[in-house]
């Protein structure tokens, strides 16, 4: 069995590195018949090229030259597949058009949930990460010393691994507009206009940008929502979708523009919720989906196959920023499905809560049998408030909870230390 696997291993090997040469040597027999087609034709060359100036390509850069940068970054096959879908977009009719081999892009971010987008930036070759933008490194653990957030850390780990050297900036604030912090924003915002970018990518960066910013890349600048607009614009829309009782979520990639969350719509993305789906697992789900499915719009849209849409304001919703007391629950009196509502939306902060004898208990765990809550969501999570005769909703398979200053625990070790509390 071991001899097999091994002549199996050598097999597709020796495929592997046929089927490689073959591909360079194409490549390379293409790269010099391009040579040979600009030396004759090409507008940015002698001969023919001021002759037909104007009328031999409808693109920037024209498609010889874009069919040497694809092949120094695709090889045969895919230099094949681009720079033929590229000529038969060529008319002498077509309106003069940018279009790139590869996209140059900014990565904005804050956020340590949304690192895949960076991780997926690297990985995909054909978008060229030239710089990323973040937040200040600050205080952090006992002794208060300063820690670069984890996109900084990422960055850096990456151009260990790779030799690269992509830049990170960290402005405290890109508002010209303010004294204290208008060298960082101008020597940042000089930065950009010196890089030219074809797009501008934020996720979860938490500060807005001004206009000033937003105008400098070629495309424009594309922003990710977690909501389908213009439904839940605004701070929350993850958690609004729970409490609103939706069983599915969705993402928005979008040109921004100076207007909070108002922006053209460039695609939207559904992602079914499932009955034990919390804003955890959800964050989960996005991290792992949307990255992909963005760049993917992004490509379509420097290709000039996507146009952007814009929102209906008359349907327009709006979520607010969240406050604690929002997750303050009464576990004798609100019905089951309000409560699991407030857990799935809450998960991550701040966690629904109660007050018993004058103390917080966290509601850190819940699953539910779904067959049974479909039945009797409408009555409370527990019944009777005396110590002896508290009965836990039959919906409920497993429960964990956290009273202020103790470990969390199980709804059996719970009930134990609620009664002795009320012996007291």
């Amino acid at each position: 069995m071991n001899w097999s696997i091994k002549i199996i291993k050598k097999i597709w090997q020796w495929i592997y590195h046929v089927f490689s040469f073959f591909n360079r040597l194409l490549a390379l027999l293409m790269q010099w018949l391009i040579y040979i087609y600009q030396i004759i034709f090409s507008p940015s060359v002698w001969l023919l090229g001021h002759i037909l100036w104007r009328n031999v390509c409808c693109h920037t850069p024209h498609c010889s030259q874009f069919g040497l940068e694809v092949f120094k970054r695709y090889w045969f096959i895919r230099w094949f597949h681009y720079t033929m879908e590229r000529v038969s977009s060529c008319t002498w009719w077509t309106k003069k058009v940018y279009d790139p081999a590869h996209i140059r892009l900014v990565y904005f971010s804050w956020s340590p949930i949304w690192v895949p987008f960076l991780h997926a930036l690297v990985a995909d070759d054909r978008f060229e990460l030239i710089w990323v933008v973040t937040q200040p490194a600050v205080p952090y653990g006992r002794w208060m010393n300063y820690r670069d957030n984890i996109i900084a850390q990422e960055v850096s780990a990456y151009n260990k691994k790779t030799n690269r050297s992509i830049p990170v900036y960290t402005p405290s604030s890109l508002k010209t507009t303010h004294k204290k912090y208008w060298d960082d924003a101008q020597s940042c915002i000089s930065c950009l206009q010196a890089l030219q970018p074809d797009i501008i990518l934020v996720v979860a960066y938490w500060k807005i940008l001004p206009r000033q910013v937003l105008d400098i890349p070629i495309f424009g600048t594309i922003n990710v929502h977690w909501s389908l607009l213009p439904k839940f614009r605004w701070a929350s829309p993850l958690q609004s979708v729970f409490l609103d009782d939706h069983d599915a979520a969705w993402f928005t990639v979008m040109k921004m523009s100076e207007w909070l969350d108002e922006w053209a719509i460039l695609s939207s993305h559904p992602l079914p919720i499932q009955f034990d789906r919390t804003v955890l697992t959800l964050i989960e789900q996005l991290s792992s989906k949307a990255p992909k499915q963005t760049l993917e719009t992004i490509w379509s849209y420097c290709k000039w196959r996507v146009d952007p849409i814009p929102q209906d304001d008359t349907e327009a919703t709006f979520c607010w920023k969240i406050a604690k007391e929002e997750a303050e629950i009464d576990w004798f009196t609100d019905s089951l499905s309000e409560i699991y509502k407030k857990y799935q939306a809450y998960a991550l902060w701040p966690k629904i809560y109660t007050h018993l004898y004058n103390k917080i208990v966290i509601i850190e765990s819940m699953i539910l049998h779904q067959a049974v809550y479909s039945a009797t969501h409408h009555l409370p999570l527990f019944f009777q408030e005396k110590w002896w005769s508290i009965v836990l909703h039959q919906a409920v398979k497993s429960l964990y909870v956290k009273p202020a200053w103790k470990k969390s625990m199980h709804w059996d070790e719970f009930i134990r230390w609620y009664a002795d509390k009320s012996k007291k």
